[in-house]
C-alpha cells in the first residue's frame, strides 16, 4: 500500500511539473483568438479544471502574504505560483488516487467473477 501511495505521488508531481515547466506557466483561458487549435484550447480547460481550487483560494492567500490587487504582477507572483501548484498537485494526487482505486475495484470484480464462472 505504501509503495502504490508514493508512486501516486511521485506521478502527480511529475505531472505538475510538466505542467508548469512544459506549457510555461499558467494557461488560463482568458479569451482565445477564434483561431486557436483545439488542442490548446483543451490543455487550457485542462489546467483550469485541475487548477480551480488554487483559484478559488487565491485571494484569501494574498490576504494572508499582504499582497493588494494592485500590486499583483509583482508581489504576488510568487505566492500565486506556489497556490497554483499546490492546488494542481493536491487535484492530481486525488485523481490520481481515484483512478488506482477504480482500476483495482474493477480488477477485482473481474477476478471474483471469474472465480465464480470457474467454480461452477
Amino acid at each position: 500500500m505504501k509503495v502504490k501511495v508514493a508512486i501516486v505521488l511521485l506521478a502527480a508531481l511529475l505531472i505538475e511539473l510538466v505542467n508548469f515547466f512544459v506549457l510555461c506557466g499558467f494557461p488560463i483561458d482568458v479569451g482565445y483568438p477564434p483561431n486557436t487549435p483545439w488542442y490548446i484550447q483543451l490543455i487550457g480547460l485542462q489546467w483550469l479544471a485541475l487548477h480551480l481550487v488554487g483559484l478559488f483560494s487565491l485571494s484569501w492567500f494574498e490576504r494572508i502574504f499582504g499582497c493588494s490587487q494592485l500590486n499583483i504582477v509583482m508581489g504576488c507572483k510568487q505566492v500565486d505560483t506556489v497556490v497554483l501548484f499546490a492546488g494542481g498537485y493536491l487535484t492530481t494526487v486525488l485523481l490520481a488516487f481515484a483512478a488506482t482505486y477504480d482500476f483495482q475495484h474493477i480488477r477485482l470484480r473481474r477476478n471474483l467473477a471469474t472465480r465464480s464462472v470457474s467454480a461452477r
